[in-house]
């Protein structure tokens, strides 16, 4: 801050200073007494008060005295000590509580002589107050240059001299003058208003009374005007805003309208039902609203309103909320509607209601789902689907649109979707939501709108599931399989789920099902690579060959291949391709896992060929009968050079299929295969299934089991790791807080799952227990 400096020969008191600032034609606070100017005080008062009484009295002032009034006031507060202007404005108060005092007399004696008359004594009050009012409105503008040299600042601010500092204390300029009308308004209220509160407030609330029971609004005007001078008295500075209006009306006003409707709710609840109830409350409220906005300052509206609330809803909960189940169970929408409107402002109330309809759409959604396994994946998500679509329509429609009846609806969803009943497997509702999806994105004749729209209900349903973990690693398999198998209905809609997921779980929750992906592309356009450069045209053209290239370690797929004899007719196509992938990429080592590879091979032993999709293990059984009919068992596994396992349950598909026979020898006993030369299917091609035992859907499952609590063990750790690098130091009970926040949207972490991950990582020594404070932990850096 600058400061100027200011070369003076003289300081003169602080006294002084004060008495220069304000009368500069002043040099001397307290001057000697002078007759003389007592004399022209006295003589410019008698005049000022003449005018002023005038003025009240409502006679006429010409322009010419207004004039020289103005003049008067001008020369007193300009021309003569300070002594003079405070006596001047002391004067004017004195004029101002006579004639207040006399208003009041007066008041009093029509309150005597009127009872029977209610509108009377408001009557004259407020032709008493337009009076006075539009006097003082006069008296305001005569006293402009006193209203200036009296009403000062508090203090003064550094803000408004920015640039001076002296050394000399600064005047207080505090006092508890203020303009004259607002002294006009303040004496009102004081000396006519206050004396006068019983009687003002009786007549009030008796007209109001009788405007609320007869519905006579004659009687609205007056009383508005009557409240609103309430409100003008108060309103100058220094002064508590609707000070009056609140003790003298607002306050009696709601106690009145507190008791009243006490009584009407008592009357009402014993005669008519809980509905009908409702809807008188809905009427009276908004007429009181009305009322309200007709009579009152617009502050009191909704203390008027929330008194209604209190006496007619809240003390008569139990009574309104009896029927709330039953109105919710037989969707009668408008009482409802009008529950939901009186319930809203009371938290007990409408948290009930809520209760009510979250438990009413769980109870549907159960009915809907049923055993939660039992159940097919279609009728899971699609019934949830509509469960969901059917109470958000009624949301909207009756609570409109409320976020908390929302979140109900969802709340009900999830707890239904997550459930696990004693008869269900591990993560149910997960994997059939996993089927739902493969189901929808397989090869079929299906119209791709239909497909869009429940793919969309089925991530909408997705977004409820806690074990979002295990679905991934449910749809991961299962889109492995659809898209080796090229089973999908095209990359585009597959990449449209991912999209979905990722929206909905992040980038990390779906980046290898992008790479799954992107390897399938790739893989094609390697193909493409392959076939212009393979020199094996004869193979070429007898044949057409696609090879999937996988990244290791993103497909949900085993990384092991079965032992087989590759069949010979496959041997040559499967060492160029080698040759190629290692030209074109150096350093790469591919793993061939032929047990799930596919082939279309055309079967010529029956009187019309047939065209049959098999694997290449069923390819390599079938082979052995080119040059024969019949092939035991034990020659078929030299033949195909399988175990024993993957032997049995490939042939036992051909069987059932009905290309083989099994049958026993008749001269050795030994268990033989054989070329069913009666195969007669009815359709040009056929499928040959893959090998499914029993135990694998429920080994699967197991696995999942397994592996999904590994990896959740793996993620606690990496979180808990990351959380501790970041923070140093934590407490437990925030760290686990910290940690289940962070996992939520992967799977719910119980403090049980986290208290043994910080337990594994003490032993890891990538976290210690602080040695000064219990239950706090310190990284290891």
């Amino acid at each position: 801050m600058a400061v100027v400096k200011m070369e003076v020969d003289q300081v003169a008191p602080a006294e002084d200073v004060h008495a220069q600032l304000e009368h500069p034609h002043d040099n001397d606070a307290n001057p000697p007494f002078d007759q003389a100017l007592e004399d022209r005080f006295q003589a410019r008062w008698a005049r000022i008060r003449e005018t002023l009484q005038d003025i009240l009295s409502k006679r006429k002032v010409s322009r010419a005295i207004w004039n020289e009034r103005f003049s008067d006031v001008y020369d007193v507060t300009v021309n003569f000590p300070q002594t003079y202007v405070d006596r001047l404005y002391d004067s004017i108060r004195n004029v101002f509580a006579v004639h207040v005092s006399n208003v009041c007399s007066n008041l009093r004696g029509v309150a005597e002589t009127e009872r029977t008359r209610l509108e009377q004594l408001l009557h004259v009050y407020l032709q008493e107050w337009n009076n006075f009012r539009e006097s003082l409105e006069f008296i305001n503008k005569l006293s402009g240059h006193l209203n200036q040299a009296v009403v000062k600042p508090a203090k003064i601010n550094d803000s408004e001299f920015p640039m001076i500092h002296l050394d000399i204390p600064l005047p207080d300029f505090s006092n508890d003058k203020i303009a004259v009308m607002e002294l006009g308004c303040k004496m009102w209220s004081e000396n006519v208003v206050t004396p006068l509160q019983t009687e003002l407030t009786d007549t009030l609330l008796q007209l109001i009374a009788r405007d609320r029971e007869w519905n006579d609004h004659s009687s609205s005007t007056i009383i508005h005007d009557v409240v609103a001078s309430l409100v003008v008295v108060d309103d100058f500075k220094g002064r508590p805003p609707l000070k009056t209006y609140k003790e003298v009306f607002e306050t009696p006003y709601i106690e009145a309208t507190g008791v009243h409707y006490r009584v009407e709710a008592v009357k009402a609840v014993n005669s008519c039902s809980c509905s009908v109830y409702v809807e008188k409350v809905i009427a009276k409220l908004k007429e009181e609203d009305e009322r309200a906005t007709r009579l009152c300052h617009s502050s009191s509206l909704e203390k008027v309103r929330a008194e209604i609330q209190a006496r007619m809803v809240n003390d008569r909960l139990p009574f309104i909320l009896s029927e709330s189940r039953a109105v919710i169970e037989e969707r009668r929408h408008k009482d409802l509607v009008n529950l939901y409107e009186v319930l809203k402002p009371s938290m007990e109330g409408i948290g009930t209601l809520r209760l009510h309809f979250t438990s009413f759409v769980e109870e549907k959604a159960r009915e809907a789902v049923g055993n939660n396994y039992a159940i097919e994946p279609q009728d899971l998500v699609e019934n949830l689907v509509r469960i969901l679509a059917r109470f958000d329509e009624m949301v909207t429609e009756v609570f409109s649109s409320d976020p908390m009846f929302k979140k109900a609806v969802e709340d009900a969803i999830r707890i239904v979707i997550n459930q696990q009943s004693g008869a269900a497997p591990f993560f149910a509702s997960a994997e059939l939501i996993a089927k739902y999806c493969d189901n929808l994105l397989r090869r079929s004749l299906k119209n791709a709108a239909e497909v869009e729209e429940k793919l969309d209900g089925a991530i909408k349903i997705f977004k409820f599931l806690d074990d979002k973990d295990v679905f991934q690693r449910f749809y991961s398999r299962m889109m492995a399989k659809r898209l080796i198998n090229k089973q999908f209905i095209s990359a585009e809609v597959e990449t449209s789920v991912v999209n979905k997921l990722r929206d909905a779980c992040g980038c990390d929750y779906t980046g290898k099902l992008m790479r799954m992906l992107r390897d399938i592309h790739a893989s094609t356009v390697m193909m493409d690579k392959f076939t212009e450069k393979c020199p094996m045209k004869p193979f070429r053209a007898k044949c057409e060959l696609f090879i999937n290239v996988l990244t290791s370690g993103v497909w949900p797929i085993p990384s092991f291949d079965v032992p087989m004899n590759l069949p010979a007719s496959l041997q040559p196509v499967i060492e160029s391709f080698n040759t190629f992938y290692s030209e074109e990429y150096s350093g790469r080592r591919l793993t061939w896992i032929f047990q799930l590879g596919s082939v279309d091979v055309k079967l010529n032993f029956m009187k019309r060929p047939v065209l049959a999709t098999m694997n290449i293990q069923q390819l390599a059984i079938c082979l052995a009968f080119l040059n024969t009919d019949t092939v035991s068992l034990f020659d078929m596994k030299d033949i195909t050079g399988m175990p024993d396992e993957y032997l049995d349950t490939n042939s036992d598909c051909l069987v059932a299929a009905g290309i083989l026979r099994r049958h026993q020898s008749t001269e050795s006993g030994a268990t033989q295969l054989s070329l069913n030369l009666d195969f007669a299917p009815k359709k040009p091609k056929i499928k040959i299934l893959a090998p499914v035992t029993k135990e694998q859907p429920q080994q699967e499952r197991e696995e999942t089991e397994r592996s999904t609590g590994d990896m959740r063990q793996v993620f606690l750790q990496a979180a808990v790791c990351r959380i501790m690098k970041s923070q140093h130091t934590m407490s437990y009970a925030n760290l686990v807080n910290e940690v289940r926040s962070q996992t939520q949207d992967r799977f719910p972490a119980t403090e049980a799952m986290v208290k043994k991950t910080i337990e594994v990582l003490l032993e890891k020594e990538y976290i210690r227990r602080s040695l000064t404070a219990q239950e706090v932990y310190e990284y290891i850096t």
